[in-house]
């Protein structure tokens, strides 16, 4: 009986800790610890029409992270997250959707973004964008 007097007693705490989390606008999960340094660069999103345009074209949609080699190499990408962020425009819009339907065309598309990053940042895989990670991947026939 005293157990669940201890029980009732401490679920009124719970439920308000609980609620404030979730409530809070900045409580983000994220298993990297240390803070905000240490969350990553952020997803780059992108819309864009694939093969065919117009009426019963195919959209991607689609988030993008570039990993920086070293802390300049993320800082290199940041600067020129515009040039960076036309190239990938361009390099989707010329893939096929039955290409990209397919995981060796989502790796080789992950593989001609980041050579073309390189080329424009001027560095190599071991000093400038290291891998391209896809967290968002969706392909959409209207």
């Amino acid at each position: 009986m005293l157990r669940l007097q201890r029980l009732h007693s401490f679920l009124p705490a719970l439920f308000s800790a609980t609620a404030l989390l979730l409530l809070a606008p900045d409580a983000h999960a994220n298993d990297h610890g240390g803070g905000d340094k240490a969350a990553g660069p952020a997803p780059m999103m992108f819309v864009v029409n694939v093969g065919k345009t117009g009426h019963g074209g195919t959209v991607l949609q689609t988030q993008i992270v570039l990993e920086g080699a070293n802390a300049t190499a993320t800082q290199s990408i940041e600067a020129f997250k515009p040039a960076l962020q036309h190239q990938i425009i361009q390099i989707i819009s010329a893939e096929t959707p039955e290409r990209l339907r397919t995981a060796d065309g989502k790796s080789a598309l992950g593989e001609k973004i980041l050579e073309a990053s390189n080329k424009i940042l001027g560095t190599t895989r071991k000093t400038g964008v290291k891998e391209v990670f896809f967290t968002h991947f969706i392909l959409q026939q209207p």
